[in-house]
């Protein structure tokens, strides 16, 4: 959950402002997608 939480850091950096709900789920999926890849 770690690299979740760098990502979403990274990007409320980027954005200057919070990440919305519908962004962190975005972050949420793109991390499973990353882990599921890593797990093949």
């Amino acid at each position: 959950m770690e690299e979740f939480e760098k990502t979403c850091d990274a990007l409320e950096e980027e954005l200057g402002r919070p990440l919305c709900v519908r962004e962190v789920f975005f972050v949420t999926w793109l991390t499973e997608q990353q882990g599921e890849k890593e797990a093949v």
